[in-house]
């Protein structure tokens, strides 16, 4: 079960210490997580094309792995492969003067529960892609501006994050350039810098008084009925 049910026992209004309304449920990932989660997906999924041997057809390939941090020299050997490290700290930029409850996730992940927007995360990434030659890394840079402006809708690609429940990461790349050194040319190593911007709401799950409907009608003396919620 993706998101574990409320525990049961005494309400929170039986509790003299509990908060109005508690949490119901701890998420597996926080903003910073869901963003690089994200990141990985569109760069372990991306296809990349490079010139065939002597003028033949060009040949799809994909990047071998995605590390979440940086990798050791053994892993790189792998190629091409790719990193994803923070360049900075993860921004809480807030959206509003307190937090927002998103009534459209009301029992969505367990009964009596919501999501809290509390703030607007933010965060630069830079990504290395590693290669063996040349026509890899003509290869993966031709292709990255595409793999995240899709659509014409909008600037950056739009990930859902299935664990981080079901919030949409935008990612937007900043920009990039091919590294090469004397060293690294020598040993067929070639490095390509992205800077990545990614972006999620902040949330967390809380539970919440159930909704009542009272449907009151007014008769005709001015007094009220109450009908069925």
């Amino acid at each position: 079960m993706l998101y574990p049910a409320p525990q049961t026992g005494a309400s929170p209004a039986e509790k003299p210490d509990a908060v109005q309304y508690p949490p119901a449920a701890l998420s597996t990932m926080d903003p910073r997580t869901a963003m690089a989660w994200a990141l990985g997906q569109v760069l372990g999924g991306a296809v990349f094309v490079r010139p065939g041997a002597e003028g033949g057809p060009p040949v799809p390939f994909a990047l071998d792995c995605v590390f979440d941090q940086w990798p050791t020299s053994q892993q790189i050997r792998e190629l091409p492969c790719a990193s994803i490290v923070d360049e900075q700290e993860t921004e809480m930029e807030a959206h509003n003067l307190v937090p927002t409850i998103l009534e459209e996730t009301r029992d969505q992940f367990c009964e009596g529960s919501v999501l809290w927007q509390d703030n607007r995360a933010a965060t630069t990434f830079q990504v290395d892609i590693w290669a063996q030659y040349n026509e890899t890394v003509s290869g993966v840079i031709s292709r990255l501006p595409a793999i995240f402006n899709p659509s014409e809708v909008r600037a950056g690609i739009l990930v859902e994050v299935p664990e981080y429940y079901c919030r949409k990461v935008r990612l937007t790349l900043l920009n990039y350039r091919p590294i090469n050194t004397a060293a690294s040319v020598f040993e067929n190593e070639r490095r390509i810098l992205c800077r990545v911007r990614a972006e999620v709401d902040s949330v967390h799950l809380r539970f919440v008084e159930p909704l009542t409907v009272n449907n009151a009608i007014a008769t005709a003396e001015g007094g009220h009925e109450t009908g069925e919620p």
